[in-house]
């Protein structure tokens, strides 16, 4: 991210040896690896997922950005040196970004001979993105070295730490290694993103800027795009660790970012003559592109902050009032957005690339959630059955995750964990399912009164389908692999209670089977 710090920097002079000592290792790194991290970052792109820095800003221009590098002699410590020192005079001095600044000029001010060390960080942040999720396949032919993944994984953490010693510029780098690798609690990717947050408000992302005319331009979307970003992620946490969120409407502006893509065609960087844009701001006639997502997001994560407020909040009274509200603007939120984002089972028969319709069908899954958790609420305040509503939701839930089972093979070219799908939207839907059907007995979910439209049968099949999925969703060996196999052995048990009631007398009610996902590990996938 370009540097809109306000906080001085501080100056090294002289450098401390210290710091000499980091900034080598991490120019050495670099060096060795750029080709490495060239073909990480373009695989990124290749997703429907936009990075803190744009494609345009980074690789047109890629070879350019090093060339103080292209000639490093590794053997030389003096050279070393004075690469170092140059680079720390540079980073000490804002970049001078104005709303008007256009993506070449602001490739010169990172790269060349005006090489920062936000640049490099940026570069590390996002082949760190890619390694978390790259297929083995793919990234054995990124590595002209070849080396295993476990090992690059390896090297990569040992750069990140330097690096986080040598500059505090980039808290979203530490925030992505506790998101693959949080503890239990939760707490070090809660204190990381807390830092993230608070860069955000400091540099005024929070903020819109009007500007003359109402043009757009690259600089104030690009800020839009950023805090879009934090705060839907924000959200999401907050969510699924049952936590209040860091970042609050109340403090911030909320208009979406445009659903306009970033090209260098004019003097702002952006160009928006002749679209047309529907009531939601999103293009008429146009089709999915990683902002179009960006945005749908947001406008989810307004929604999920206000059944946030419901579900942590301390005022209970209003939850009767306000649910009805809340789905009534989420249908229609869905209702209204284009046809080309919504998604369907359809969609796999399509000429779409697999990681694009896995980023249509997490969308259309977190939807789904916000409903669930909307009709819960409900459920839970009026203390009665749950409703026809909560059960047609799950249901819904249980059936668009089983439709990765029958595209595995597809979907595994792209990710080798489904675990953070599969486990936060699927457990609460089946333990919902679950709890109805032991609740009121077998024939509960079959009753037409009560459920209309739903049998017992399609319950039961849907079930023992996704407990199925749970061996395969996380490769073995991982903290995922193990929250799956406790699942499973957990619903297992529940499923044999329904079946056979008699054998299995004196289980444990749902409501003591602890099926969260506070023990998982969170990872990082494009569509997610």
């Amino acid at each position: 991210m370009a540097n809109y710090r306000q906080d001085p920097v501080v100056v090294h002079d002289p450098l401390n040896p210290h710091l000499v000592y980091l900034g080598v290792q991490v120019l050495e790194f670099v060096h060795r690896n750029l080709p490495l991290l060239r073909n990480l970052i373009v695989h990124l792109y290749g997703f429907n997922y936009l990075p803190i820095l744009p494609e345009p800003v980074l690789l047109p221009g890629w070879d350019t950005l090093w060339n103080q590098l292209v000639s490093f002699n590794l053997a030389d410590e003096s050279a070393k040196v004075s690469l170092v020192a140059r680079i720390f005079h540079i980073s000490q001095h804002p970049i001078s970004v104005t709303e008007s600044t256009s993506l070449h000029s602001l490739h010169r001010f990172i790269g060349g001979d005006s090489l920062r060390w936000e640049t490099i960080g940026n570069v590390l942040m996002l082949a760190n993105c890619d390694l978390l999720h790259i297929h083995y396949r793919d990234l054995a032919g990124a590595d002209p070295r070849q080396r295993e993944p476990p090992v690059l994984r390896s090297e990569f953490q040992q750069v990140t730490e330097v690096f986080t010693q040598l500059t505090r510029a980039l808290p979203y780098n530490r925030f992505l290694l506790a998101y693959h690798q949080s503890d239990d609690s939760g707490q070090s990717l809660h204190s990381s993103f807390a830092e993230i947050v608070s860069a955000t408000y400091t540099a005024g992302f929070h903020r819109i800027i009007p500007l003359a005319g109402g043009r757009l331009s690259f600089v104030p979307q690009w800020r839009r795009r950023i805090f879009s970003m934090v705060y839907t992620m924000d959200k999401k946490l907050a969510t699924f660790l049952d936590r209040p969120p860091l970042v609050t409407r109340q403090y911030c502006d909320m208009e979406a970012p445009a659903d306009v893509n970033i090209s260098d065609s004019d003097a702002t960087g952006m160009r928006s003559e002749g679209i047309s844009f529907d009531a939601l701001g999103f293009t008429i006639g146009g089709k999915s592109s990683p902002i179009t997502f960006i945005r749908l997001r947001f406008l989810l994560a307004i929604i999920k902050e206000e059944i946030l407020e419901l579900q942590l909040g301390t005022n209970k009274s209003t939850i009767p009032e306000k649910t009805p509200q809340i789905l009534d603007r989420l249908d229609a939120l869905w209702q209204s957005c284009p046809s080309y984002m919504k998604y369907t089972s359809d969609m796999w028969q399509m000429p779409l690339g697999c990681a694009e319709t896995l980023t249509h069908l997490y969308n259309y899954l977190d939807f789904l959630h916000c409903r669930f958790l909307t009709l819960r609420l409900a459920q839970h305040d009026t203390s009665q059955e749950c409703s026809h509503l909560l059960i047609v939701v799950a249901q819904e839930v249980l059936s668009t995750l089983l439709v990765l089972n029958e595209e595995r093979d597809r979907v595994r070219e792209v990710t080798t964990d489904l675990a953070p799908i599969f486990l936060p939207y699927g457990l609460p839907s089946a333990e919902i399912l679950l709890s109805e059907m032991l609740r009121y007995g077998s024939s509960a979910v079959g009753n037409r009164d009560m459920y209309p439209s739903l049998s017992h049968a399609k319950a039961l099949r849907n079930l023992t389908v996704y407990v199925s999925c749970l061996s395969w969703v996380s490769p073995r060996g991982t903290r995922n692999s193990s929250c799956c196999k406790k699942a499973q052995a957990r619903l297992e048990q529940l499923l044999d209670r329904i079946l056979d009631p008699i054998s299995t007398v004196g289980d444990v009610a749902p409501e003591n089977a602890g099926l969260g996902s506070d023990r998982m590990e969170w990872g990082y996938a494009p569509f997610v």
